[in-house]
């Protein structure tokens, strides 16, 4: 049984598109309606996704600036620390130095058998009238000195090392603050590629439901000037096309710079052709058809959109971003596989020379992979030749 419903939805799944591809009347009026359909529930998707970024990116930058606070603190914190450091270092010179002079001095007083001839080096010749009592105070009082500079000399660096200890933990705790403050950023700014990738899928769609809505409003003329019967397919029952042949290059040599849904752009819907970088090189129809839109689109800039009947089937190819004025074909146009189109170029929503080239199962029908009609050799491996 599991086998058998696994079947029933493989023909389904395949026989959909053949299925979506017949365009009658009625479906033209049907594809217009949903185009509009679409677009407002892009535009809708655009307009959530901007005011999403927007206010992401208020967070990102209050977060940014509570992290530098954070980081500055840190570092003046570092830096007393350093410091303190110094400090210490400097005082355990001290007590040394000290410790060593007063070792010296009760090593040197004891050594020496004349007491009279010390005090009289320490105090001059009166000191030779100090009595043995004041001469031992005397001794006393010089040993009591340096050992009381020792003393303050350790309290302050007992003093310095629990300062230092409070500034490790301070530091400890700014580290703290700032890998949580971090992570924060980290996920605001992942909302925010995501609510980017968001947006340019709306915009995608956006300019796609116009495409469609344009084609499917250009297909209704077309019809009704060819006096199509109601459930008559335009192309195949009416208005007769040629049958296109097997699909060839749009450009004569270049390469794929983008895939269909390219893993660095996976909205994207069509596929990437360069001329190294160069403009003007000649567009070609990829087969015999008929041009249903000819003219200039916010994203698509000057564009063509052929309808083509190949094997009974309706298909759609799509040529974008030629060059301002260089469209040669118009609305309602017959055309032959290798028919001059306009040329490579830079128009609408595009970042340098290339031609955008799509596939559709039916005028505002899916748009698959060009490669499924079309042999293209790898990504950014070049051709010479149709």
């Amino acid at each position: 049984m599991k086998k058998f419903k696994f079947i029933i939805a493989l023909l389904v799944v395949v026989l959909l598109p053949i299925t979506t591809m017949a365009q009658t009347l009625e479906d033209v009026i049907q594809d217009q309606e949903n185009a509009q359909k679409e677009q407002e529930e892009a535009l809708a998707n655009l307009q959530n996704a901007k005011l999403s970024l927007d206010e992401l990116l208020v967070q990102i930058d209050s977060v940014d600036a509570e992290k530098n606070a954070l980081i500055i603190k840190k570092s003046e914190t570092e830096t007393k620390i350093s410091n303190l450091e110094k400090l210490i270092k400097d005082t355990i010179i001290e007590i040394d130095d000290l410790t060593e002079k007063a070792s010296s001095s009760i090593v040197f007083l004891q050594e020496i058998d004349n007491t009279n001839f010390l005090i009289e080096e320490i105090f001059g010749e009166e000191g030779t009238n100090i009595n043995a009592f004041q001469k031992m105070s005397a001794v006393n009082e010089i040993v009591d000195s340096g050992m009381v500079s020792i003393d303050a000399a350790v309290q302050l660096q007992e003093k310095l090392k629990s300062d230092k200890v409070s500034l490790d933990v301070e530091k400890v705790n700014l580290d703290s603050l700032i890998a949580t403050v971090q992570n924060k950023e980290d996920t605001l700014v992942t909302l925010k590629n995501k609510a980017q990738s968001q947006i340019s899928i709306a915009n995608e769609s956006n300019a796609d439901a116009i495409a469609d809505k344009l084609a499917a409003e250009a297909l209704e003329r077309e019809m009704i000037a060819a006096g199509c019967k109601p459930g008559e397919v335009f192309g195949v029952d009416c208005a007769v096309i040629q049958s296109s042949g097997a699909f060839q290059r749009p450009l004569d040599w270049g390469r794929v710079t983008y895939e269909f849904q390219d893993p660095t752009y996976p909205e994207h819907r069509g596929i990437d052709l360069g001329q190294s970088g160069q403009g003007g090189g000649t567009v070609m129809a990829a087969g015999s058809g008929k041009v249903l839109n000819a003219g200039w689109h916010h994203e698509l800039g000057n564009y063509v959109m052929i309808v083509h009947n190949y094997k009974g089937k309706q298909l759609v190819t799509t040529y974008a971003h030629m060059q301002n004025g260089s469209l040669s074909v118009s609305s309602g146009q017959s055309v032959s596989s290798g028919t001059a189109l306009g040329k490579v170029g830079t128009t609408g929503l595009s970042f340098g020379n290339h031609l955008h080239f799509v596939f559709q199962e039916g005028v505002g029908g899916q748009r698959v992979n060009p490669r499924r009609y079309v042999s293209f050799p790898p990504k950014l491996v070049s051709w010479n030749g149709r």
